[in-house]
């Protein structure tokens, strides 16, 4: 079962933050189902790594986006981001220790914070972006 269920409902009519969306939702998933698998740790921090270089580049796409457009909620909508990297730099932290339960509690965490944020603070920018042409 997908950890995070991508739809066209989720898309925000901006073809490079929304393909980069998908990707992210995908390498969630992927990494969900490594766990959910038992894969050996080598997998599960390839595949870790794999997710932080692609939030790395969306955020970076995000960010030039929003500077270039004077996006008035850049700062907090930055900060989100910050927020974000340094969850998944836990998971990195705690996977080899952790158990399973807590590993799987910690995926919804950021499947939740995930979909939120696309879902509104995404959304708004791509409006904004939208708006300023």
């Amino acid at each position: 079962m997908a950890l995070v269920k991508w739809t066209d409902a989720d898309l925000l009519g901006h073809e490079k933050i929304d393909g980069q969306h998908e990707a992210l939702a995908m390498a969630l998933n992927g990494l969900h189902e490594l766990v959910l698998a038992g894969a050996d740790a080598k997998r599960f921090d390839d595949a870790l790594e794999e997710l932080l270089g692609l939030l790395r580049e969306h955020f970076e796409t995000e960010s030039e986006l929003m500077v270039a457009s004077n996006y008035p909620d850049i700062a907090v909508h930055l900060d989100e981001h910050t927020t974000y990297l340094a969850r998944i730099n836990d998971l990195r932290k705690v996977s080899a220790h952790a158990e399973a339960s807590s590993i799987a509690e910690t995926f919804f965490l950021l499947r939740d914070w995930f979909v939120a944020h696309t879902r509104k603070d995404d959304r708004a920018m791509a409006s904004h972006l939208k708006a300023v042409g």
